[in-house]
């Protein structure tokens, strides 16, 4: 699949733009599970957040031509820690913070050039281009807008 530096910062945009929306959200739902064994909002939005530093701060430097860049650490550990930061944060300032975060992936990720997405690097022992692991977060991201959305919709009668 295919994609172009400005679809990224389109998408990234996008993402902004769907956190700001979430700040009118009610402090009860933004904490509250969106299933049974599923997380809360404010997790979806840590989860998001803390691998967007992963990839800013690990993967961004390395990436070049057959370079490997460090695996991805093991995802529970990293989501774990996600949902322990979010548990007692406000919606607010966990909103912000994930706006913020997403600034800097978006100023790191402004370097890289229309040329620059089909340069292949190792993650660990997996080959990839720039553009599959921007795709790969895309999907990432909407996957768990998505859930959000259909939780805060089913909550809120929107």
């Amino acid at each position: 699949m295919k994609t172009s530096m400005k679809e990224v910062m389109k998408h990234h945009q996008d993402y902004l733009t769907w956190l700001e929306s979430l700040k009118e959200t009610d402090e009860n739902w933004f904490h509250a599970p969106i299933g049974e064994g599923k997380w809360s909002p404010s997790a979806i939005i840590s989860h998001i957040m803390f691998w967007d530093v992963h990839c800013m701060d690990e993967k961004f430097p390395m990436i070049g031509s057959g370079n490997t860049v460090k695996d991805f650490p093991p995802f529970e550990t990293v989501n774990q820690a996600a949902w322990k930061y979010a548990k007692d944060k406000k919606s607010e300032e966990l909103i912000e913070e994930g706006m913020s975060t997403r600034m800097k992936l978006i100023q790191k990720a402004a370097v890289f050039k229309e040329e620059d997405l089909d340069v292949r690097f190792k993650v660990g022992s997996n080959e990839m281009t720039l553009a599959e692991l921007f795709l790969d977060f895309i999907w990432h991201d909407k996957h768990h807008m998505n859930q959000v959305d259909q939780f805060l919709k089913t909550r809120t009668g929107g």
